[in-house]
């Protein structure tokens, strides 16, 4: 075996290891359609791949006994009641709507006021903001009779 075929064997075996042993599931198209090839002509490769799709069918087998376990139980649906219940008995709402508005207009005063005393001091000419009109199309001032 040469080297370049070791590292396209080892590419193939970390892919079953990372993608599974479905090569319709990998990403990698073009070495899935190699692993495809390699299965078949070496018996050690297929032998691996083999044991993949028994572990990954196992766990299939098992993920689903504990999902009946956890159905029968109950316990996703007591944990999500008591989540709805947290939910409901959370009054805070409206006084977090109330927090972000009263920090809103600190933020528009604080700017206001840097603007006042840094941007433009006493003596010299202030910043004119042109406005506008969202209806018009232009400016503010002239759509005013």
């Amino acid at each position: 075996m040469s080297n370049g075929d070791a590292t396209r064997r080892r590419a193939i075996l970390d892919a079953i290891d990372a993608d599974g042993p479905d090569f319709d599931a990998w990403q990698d198209r073009a070495l899935a359609a190699e692993a495809r090839q390699a299965v078949l002509a070496d018996r050690s490769l297929r032998a691996y791949r083999d044991e993949a799709l028994a572990l990954a069918r196992g766990l299939l087998r098992v993920r689903a006994a504990v999902d009946a376990d956890i159905a029968a139980d109950g316990a996703a649906a007591r944990i999500a009641a008591a989540l709805a219940e947290q939910l409901r008995a959370r009054p805070m709402r409206r006084l977090n709507r109330l927090a972000v508005a009263a920090i809103l207009l600190a933020a528009v005063g604080l700017g206001g006021l840097f603007d006042l005393t840094v941007l433009s001091p006493a003596g010299r000419p202030g910043n004119d903001v042109v406005a506008l009109d969202a209806f018009n199309i232009g400016l503010a001032e002239e759509a005013t009779p």
